[in-house]
């Protein structure tokens, strides 16, 4: 209990927590507290976790891009982690036609954004909400948040915004039957705009499909039709807030894909970064572009570390493919649920959606007396068997399950499946799969006859009209679901092709995964099949061509890849919107009914998936004789393939079919004997040889031939053949007995025609189906192993004496399928694969065939070709709302330096917008986030206590300024910490006024943006904010009133102060006095010590609490720790940010304890404040920052500055101004130094030209005209001197210009 003693004494007490557990390590489903015990997670870090704590390529993600570069700002450079994310999340979540993404820092913040760009995307101020909603603790999101208790004492809120009830049947239905009560709610929802609020005044409405904090009640869909079509009917946006809904949590990726209808934006967090802070806004492209520049975004938005995270993450909750663990987790769950409401009376109802499911609980069976105290002693009793749960609803009496969606696949009973029945053969025959190596029983299956193949047959023609209509993208989606599902259970699956192929289990492994890549491709082929308009001689006349799917499709396939064979057919036929009925090869069963139990839980429908195990001659018959089969594809030896044809001719069946092959391999005499040798070893035996495309025939230039046969039997000597299970087995045994037996007497006959063996040739063990890796050299062109298919280990040699040689005896074959040539000599490839007669020509590759390339032969190798097709590479864009300073597209940085993707290195002058005061990557910062790992990456401090964030806290509390007791409470960002600061005031003073300055800059959610100053760039078109906000003049002794002296302008503000408290608003009535020691966007404008000793007098007199907002000021730029200590003045609340973690996402409220202790529970808080691994690098950062020698340093870099830019503004008329303090300097341009009148366009001019030479800048100022210099303090005085001469020279060169 120390650590959660130590967060009392120095964490706010309104930061509630449902329980005292602590977190000091987590993976998977499990925490383990501070005094080892293991706890079971049913709170996810409230929905955070869907993909488990701490999955190892979040993990390893992580400590790959913090290896990189963790902070740059978005809206200076371009990081190409923020496009992949945004690419992706386009892919999986697509808003119409064409959608675009912003990110942000949390969920509150997304929806502060989506509100924003919904208001000036429509030109309106209102805003539609429901009861029971919750949507953050930001001004606006909390407005629009239902609950009493997360809003008190926080007002005035933001205006225009309504509030609609949600449909609860449970709770309002008043005696009505479900339907009768949702009519009457829509009869509601169309009257609001006839009561209420004209529908042209209503810019949005924003709904939580399940409502998260409301105790997971869920939009019923009837109503959630009603509401698209009355907003498509009036204009009006409609927004999804999917923050806890997201990311397989519903069994989907969003809750909306349930109801089929999209939302105009939406917002996005808890399990996007594996707990990492971030959020995101989506909508379609028009919406998201009608924000203005600089509207939208901040510091942190898109942090790199944060993106790498998030793409990692759901790039892994895709190949686990979460949303099948979702829905089957949710069953679970909800079976359980409902059985514990049948035995319990005071379980009144159990709701939800997926694996997101609550139960309410109620006294006297009553909805309307919630129970929340027994919830409370619930989880309190829970937390002390060892499982973590949270409660949730409008009062407290619900207890929802936000557990982790890991499930562990188990597979299912060997059958065949039909019409989506697991059925045995009619005719009850089995057939025993054997495993190869060992020649025991693996399992017993069915073996039907045609009867079971008719029976398929019409399951699939009873399917095929309705498959065949299903939207291409609905196909598209499950077909990603069956690669996803393969990419979870590759491992497990392999195993079993292993054991009854013989492969080895790594071979195994990856032909599944190649699989899952196959169901991919055709997944997105499915959304490309393009039709072709083709111009006529006639005017009145149009011709096109359309692809349409051929009807039912048979599938018979080999034993040698059991599931590559079927994913390449299986995958194009359903992708095309065909129904299949398979017969796989008898010997590899299991691999195919593994992989069909994947469709069976996928959800296709009865028929359109068929697997059929029975007589291979009477399936075929089957396939042939029956008129719905349009097509059949074949995988198989050329003598089958032949009577497949003869069959086809009579009926006219579409055939696709694969055959045999016979592959020469010409060896020129430039390449490297050693290297061509081992590399011709490797892919010779992959598969034991039994591959249709494996090399063959090698023919070798008489100049290199006995060296390569030399080095090639050295190596092939050495293989290992053995159990494809067992520890380094090389090569796995042949398929059956037959195959075994054909080898050898390949061998045999070659060996009695004059062939030498110089490696293998014989049978090593007395059980099993091995053959040993053999090597035969002198191999006439005559021997059976040269002309037949030997689909074996056989490696025979035979020499070529020129090119036209070479060719001959590489085309003297019946087969035509893969060629593989061999050398240095451009001209001498070029030629031989143009002369080769083979449909697949690898040009010193092995692997010439891919998912994205065409497949096929010539000659008896088969007819048609199979995968490949052009691809469409479709990208995700910013959207323009987001104002970027610099071109640069950051690929790594270290230091004070920026690597760019094109291989430049920059000096960065902006750090990332003052965020790396201690540098790029900090080597002990970097090793805090790798240790953190290892550890908890999230486990949210509303549920649990972490070490690192009370340690943080602690150490805050002490640099602070301010002799006096405090307490620290953590959030995302800059805005947020404003936010909080801000509410706390007003909640200790009981008093709702805030006054802020001209030119202050405090962030861009709706109450800090309320509180900016600058209203071109941050608020233009965003419409009504915040009330009681007075705004007074603070000093910029560079632009005094006209006719004061300096002295004399001070003096007036100091006087606007005692006025304002006066003329504007009583003192009585603020809450809080906010003020930026030195004004950032404003142009770092320093406040004169006098003010700010006038406002930390006046907040004394009358009671007022005075925040200090240091966001881009503290943590060692001005020369001292927090710029507010050169005046000796110290606020009631400090708020920190952008340096404090050298760019990871966090910032914090220190304040009073007094102060920061008077909120109510739950008041403040969010659920990523506090993360662990961002306060293990804020807990590093400070003690760089705090190192005498660091701050020695820094000072020398300020200084430097200082000087430096005191003789440019001496030099050049255009330098109006330069000013700041420590590091943080600035450079102002003018037209004319006389009047001061700024020149923004000149200012931009000499940014890019700087950026073109190598440096990074950004602007600043209230009208644009400032560049501001916020270098790392690791800068060498050396580089630091390079960056002012490089924009010396863009300032000299701009004056030059103008003639002066």
């Amino acid at each position: 209990m120390e650590l959660y003693d130590r967060r009392k004494q120095l964490v706010p007490n309104a930061l509630g927590i449902f329980n005292p557990s602590t977190a000091v390590r987590a993976k998977g489903a499990t925490i383990w507290n501070a005094d080892g015990r293991e706890m079971i997670d049913f709170a996810g870090g409230i929905g955070v976790m869907n993909a488990g704590h701490c999955p190892e390529p979040v993990v390893r993600a992580i400590q790959e891009q913090a290896a990189r570069l963790i902070h740059s700002s978005f809206n200076v450079s371009l990081t190409e982690s923020y496009l992949d994310l945004a690419e992706k999340l386009v892919e999986l979540l697509p808003h119409g036609e064409a959608t675009k993404v912003m990110l942000t820092n949390s969920g509150a913040e997304a929806v502060e954004n989506a509100i924003k760009i919904a208001r000036m995307a429509t030109g309106r101020q209102g805003i539609l909400c429901f009861t029971g909603a919750f949507h953050g603790r930001t001004m606006m999101s909390m407005t629009l948040t239902a609950k009493t208790k997360n809003k008190t004492s926080c007002g005035p809120f933001a205006p225009e915004v309504y509030r609609l009830e949600f449909p609860y049947p449970y709770r309002y239905g008043a005696g009505l039957s479900d339907e009768a009560y949702i009519e009457q709610q829509v009869r509601r929802l169309k009257d609001f705009f006839y009561y209420q609020a004209g529908a042209e005044h209503i810019a949005a409405v924003i709904v939580e499909l399940v409502q998260g904090e409301g105790g997971f009640t869920v939009m019923p869909p009837a109503y959630l039709k009603a509401l698209r079509d009355t907003c498509n009917e009036h204009g009006i946006l409609l927004i999804f807030d999917e923050v806890q809904s997201g990311f397989g949590r519903t069994g989907e990726w969003s809750a909306f894909a349930h109801y089929g209808i999209v939302p105009d934006l939406s917002t996005w967090a808890k399990s996007m970064g594996g707990g990492m802070p971030i959020g995101a806004v989506m909508g379609k492209a028009h919406i998201m572009d009608a924000a203005l520049p600089g509207t939208i975004g901040g510091t942190y938005g898109g942090n790199p570390v944060c993106c790498a995270a998030a793409l990692a993450n759901i790039q892994y909750m895709e190949a686990i493919d979460i949303n099948a663990h979702g829905r089957r987790v949710g069953k679970i769950v909800r079976r359980r649920m409902e059985a514990m409401q049948a035995k319990c009376p005071a379980i009144g109802n159990v709701r939800g959606l997926g694996a997101m499911l609550a139960f309410e609980l109620v006294k006297n069976n009553d909805p309307w007396q919630p129970d929340a105290e027994l919830a409370t002693k619930l989880v309190a009793a829970c937390e002390k068997k060892g499982l973590i749960i949270i409660s949730a609803g409008t009062f407290g009496n619900c207890i929802r399950v936000l557990s982790p969606l890991l499930y562990k696949y188990k597979n299912m009973a060997y059958k065949q499946y039909i019409n989506g029945v697991w059925c045995d053969a009619l005719n009850h025959n089995t057939w025993e799969v054997l495993n190869p190596a060992t020649e025991e029983v693996v399992a017993t299956v069915p073996y039907g006859n045609d009867d079971d193949a008719r029976m398929a047959i019409e399951a699939a023609h009873q399917a095929f009209p309705a498959w065949s209509k299903t939207n291409a993208f609905q196909r598209a989606s499950m077909l990603k679901n069956v690669a996803a599902r393969i990419r979870q259970n590759a491992s497990d699956f392999a195993r079993i092709t292993t054991q009854e192929s013989g492969k080895p289990l790594m071979e195994a492994k990856g032909e599944w995964m190649v699989a899952a890549d196959l169901f991919e491709w055709f997944a997105e082929e499915a959304k490309r099949t393009y039709g072709t308009v083709i111009p006529t001689s006639r005017n009145n006349k149009r011709s096109y061509v359309i692809w349409q799917p051929v009807g039912v499709v048979g599938i018979i396939t080999a034993w040698n890849f059991p599931v590559w064979n079927l994913a390449r057919a299986w995958g194009a036929s359903l992708a095309a919107g065909c129904t299949i009925v398979a017969k796989p090869s008898e010997y590899t069963p299991l691999t195919a009914m593994l992989l069909t139990e994947i469709f069976d839980s996928e959800g296709f429908p009865p028929g359109v998936v068929n697997l059929v195990s029975a007589e291979a001659p009477s399936v075929g018959d089957a396939l042939m004789d029956a008129e719905a089969v349009r097509k059949v594809h074949f995988v198989g030896s050329t003598r089958v393939g032949k009577i497949l044809m003869d069959k086809a001719s009579k009926v006219n069946t579409k055939l696709s079919l694969e055959l045999g092959g016979n592959a020469p391999v010409l060896i020129f005499p430039d390449m490297n004997v050693e290297q061509i040798a081992a590399s011709a070893v490797g892919a010779k035996f992959r598969n034991c040889g039994q591959v249709c495309v494996s090399p063959q025939r090698f023919l070798v230039h008489q100049d290199i031939y006995h060296a390569f046969c030399e080095a090639a039997a050295g190596l092939v000597a050495q293989y290992k053949a053995g159990n494809g299970l067992d520890t380094g087995t090389q090569v796995g045994p042949l398929i059956n007995r037959k195959q075994q037996e054909h080898v050898a007497a390949l061998v045999e006959t070659s060996v009695s025609g004059g062939a030498k063996v110089l490696a293998g040739g014989n049978i090593p063990y007395p059980k099993g189906y091995f053959y040993s890796p053999t090597l035969l050299k002198e191999v006439e062109v005559t021997s059976p192993v040269f002309t037949k298919e030997a689909f074996g280990p056989l490696l025979p040699v035979t020499p070529f004496r020129n090119f036209e040689e070479a060719i001959t005896l590489a085309n003297a074959t019946e087969f035509g399928l893969a060629s593989y040539i061999w050398t240095k000599d451009l001209n001498t490839a070029l030629l031989a694969s143009e002369a080769l007669e083979f449909g697949i020509v690898g040009i010193n590759e092995w692997t010439p065939h891919g998912t994205e390339v065409p497949f096929g032969g010539w000659k008896q190798s088969g007819q048609g070709s199979e995968l490949g097709h052009d691809g469409i590479f479709e990208a995700a864009a910013m959207p323009t709302g987001l104002a970027k300073s610099t071109e640069v597209v950051v690929a790594s940085a270290k230091g004070a330096l920026v690597y760019d993707v094109d291989g430049n290195t920059l000096i960065d002058m902006a750090g990332g917008i003052g965020v790396l005061n201690a540098g790029h990557r900090p080597t002990t910062v970097v090793n805090a986030i790798k240790k953190q790992l290892d550890k908890v990456i999230h486990s949210c401090t509303l549920v649990t206590t972490n070490e690192p964030t009370v340690e943080l806290c602690e150490m805050l509390n002490k640099v602070t300024p301010g002799d006096f007791p405090k307490k620290t409470l953590l959030a995302n960002s800059g805005a947020e910490a404003v936010e909080n600061a801000v509410n706390i005031a007003k909640y200790y003073t009981k008093r709702p006024a805030i006054i802020v300055f001209e030119g202050g800059y405090h962030g861009r959610t709706l109450l800090t943006m309320s509180m900016t100053s600058k209203y071109g760039l941050f608020k233009k078109g965003y419409g009504a904010t915040v009330s009681d906000i007075f705004r007074l003049p603070a000093p910029n002794m560079f632009r005094p009133f006209k006719g004061m002296s300096k002295a004399q302008y001070l003096q007036h503000c100091l006087d606007q102060l005692d006025h304002a408290l006066i003329a504007q608003v009583d003192p009585s009535a603020i809450a809080a006095i906010v003020i930026e020691p030195v004004q950032g966007e404003a142009g770092f404008v320093p406040i004169p010590a006098e003010f700010l000793q006038k406002i930390r007098s006046l907040c004394t007199q009358h009671g007022i609490v005075m925040i200090a907002d240091e966001i881009q000021s503290g943590f060692g730029r001005t020369g001292k720790l927090f710029a507010i200590e050169h005046s000796g003045v110290a606020p009631d609340i400090i708020t920190m940010a952008k340096s404090i973690a050298s760019g990871m996402p966090i910032s914090a409220v220190t304040g009073r304890a007094e102060i920061m202790d008077t909120l109510h529970l739950g008041a403040v808080g969010g659920t990523y404040g506090g993360n662990p691994v961002a306060c293990a690098a804020a807990i590093e950062t400070i003690k760089i920052l705090t190192d005498p020698a660091f701050v020695k340093h820094a000072d020398q870099i300020g200084e430097i500055m200082r000087k430096t830019l005191e003789s440019w503004k001496r030099k050049y008329s255009l330098v109006g101004d330069v000013r700041g303090i420590g590091g943080m300097r600035i450079v102002e341009f003018v037209k004319e130094r006389d009047n001061n009148t700024p020149d923004p366009d000149l200012t931009l001019e000499i940014i890019r030209d700087a950026v073109s030479k190598g440096l990074i800048l950004i602007r600043a100022g209230l009208f644009s005209n400032c560049i501001r210099l916020l270098p790392p303090f690791v800068i060498t005085t050396g580089q630091l001197k390079e960056a002012l001469e490089v924009l010396e020279g863009a300032i000299a060169r701009a004056h030059t210009k103008r003639g002066l």
